[in-house]
């Protein structure tokens, strides 16, 4: 494998999307992370927040694939090995085990049954005790 990609606008949010992370994710637990993309959100949040276990997912094996290329080489204990998972294709994650899930710059650029498609395997995500919290990020305002 190449270089790791890079994406500029990553870079630019990560610290003000981590922000917000710090005040909205619980104290302990997993967070499912949908649409990783080069992984640099991921891995930044997951070297930030240590207390949480970070499971990256693409929605391609060749996304997958390059994303845990990238986790490996920075090496961070709390990050799990990168999974694919295509909301619109069903794809399963373990039910009920996470305690929050995070999807950054999908939604916007998505189909609409992306979103409710995202939604739904939230809910299968999540665990069942009602506490879970569903995190968006995107460029969602118009005019």
């Amino acid at each position: 494998m190449g270089a790791t990609p890079l994406s500029v606008a990553a870079e630019r949010n990560k610290g003000p999307i981590l922000e917000v992370l710090k005040r909205s994710l619980p104290l302990a637990g997993q967070v499912l992370e949908i649409a990783s993309g080069t992984g640099q959100h991921v891995l930044h949040f997951a070297a930030q927040l240590p207390h949480l276990v970070w499971q990256p997912t693409e929605r391609a094996e060749a996304g997958a694939l390059e994303l845990d290329t990238h986790r490996q080489r920075v090496g961070l204990a709390n990050v799990r090995s990168a999974r694919v998972l295509d909301v619109l294709a069903g794809s399963e994650c373990a039910s009920g085990a996470y305690q929050a899930v995070v999807c950054i710059n999908m939604v916007h650029i998505a189909p609409v049954a992306a979103t409710d498609a995202l939604f739904a395997v939230a809910a299968r995500a999540l665990a069942p005790d009602g506490a879970g919290i569903v995190v968006l990020y995107g460029p969602f305002k118009e005019n």
